[in-house]
């Protein structure tokens, strides 16, 4: 039992960097950007591409590829189809439902050239990139890439919470979150706040990318369907831009998807993200941490 709590935390921890960009993009530019999931898909993919055929990649050399390779992609998707299509919408309900079909033809255009590139057949990162080492802390096994990816999440949501809530550039980004218009006045660009939020955005799902190929051992182009639809069970328990309730519904949606998959096997496992939306949605549909009346960021 020990050792499947060791693993949900593992697992908590990926959650929380995919859920935190794809919270900050949806807090921010009031976008379901469901293209998050090829985006996350993308990061494993550059490390698979460096690792495979340039000789001497390291492990740095590739997160900072994937990194920096998702966020240009992130933002290229904002310059190239999200922010073009709120400029001619006729209102905002407008722009919300055509981004959200774009994002949807975006991510199929990414997955195809993912699948297109690995051939479509699941890929690994070699063994040499991070050689495992295992830890007996107190009869429980901790292996050094479950310690590195906690590390990173805690360390990653920390950053993230202290920008958004502590400086300027992140107090403007809730400006824009609150109201776009009021803050266009004030001096704040906000084509320029979004540019940033999806940046940041997708270098979080990369480098989630990368980790989880790392830890899982293997991945595939359509890897992050099934995390998109957990960080949506997270956010809505959360509520929408909830930075803090985002990190907590990770590792607990995380460890109840363990104890359930224990228990009583994969299929409940895998239904549960279903069933929170669908409960929270009814009973409190501004999430379980938010307010009475939330506000993004």
């Amino acid at each position: 039992m020990t050792q499947q709590l060791v693993n949900a935390v593992a697992l908590g921890a990926i959650y929380t960097l995919f859920s935190l960009g794809l919270t900050l993009s949806w807090g921010i530019l009031n976008v379901l950007n469901l293209a998050h999931g090829a985006v996350f898909a993308a990061g494993t993919v550059i490390a698979f591409v460096l690792t495979t055929h340039v000789s001497g990649a390291g492990l740095v050399v590739v997160l900072v590829a994937a990194v920096l390779g998702c966020a240009a992609l992130a933002v290229a998707i904002e310059g190239l189809a999200f922010a073009p299509i709120r400029k001619r919408a006729h209102n905002e309900l407008d722009a919300e439902m055509r981004t959200l079909i774009a994002s949807v033809a975006v991510a199929a255009m990414i997955v195809t050239i993912a699948g297109i590139i690995s051939d479509h057949q699941p890929y690994a990162l070699p063994d040499t990139l991070l050689p495992r080492s295992q830890y007996l802390l107190g009869g429980v096994r901790v292996s050094n890439v479950q310690i590195m990816v906690l590390v990173a999440a805690l360390a990653l949501a920390a950053a993230l919470i202290l920008f958004v809530r502590r400086t300027r550039h992140g107090r403007a980004m809730r400006a824009v979150a609150f109201d776009r218009t009021a803050s266009s006045l004030s001096g704040i660009s906000p084509r320029g706040l979004q540019t940033v939020a999806m940046a940041l955005s997708g270098a979080l799902a990369g480098l989630a990318g990368v980790l989880l190929a790392l830890y899982l051992g293997a991945a595939d182009a359509h890897m992050g369907d099934a995390f998109l639809l957990k960080a949506f069970a997270i956010i809505i328990l959360a509520g929408v831009g909830s930075l803090e309730g985002a990190v907590a519904f990770a590792f607990a949606l995380a460890l109840v998807e363990t104890l359930a998959g224990y228990y009583f096997g994969g299929d409940v496992r895998d239904a549960l993200a279903f069933v929170l939306i669908i409960a929270i949605l009814v009973i409190r549909p501004q999430g379980l941490v938010a307010g009475k009346v939330w506000q993004r960021a």
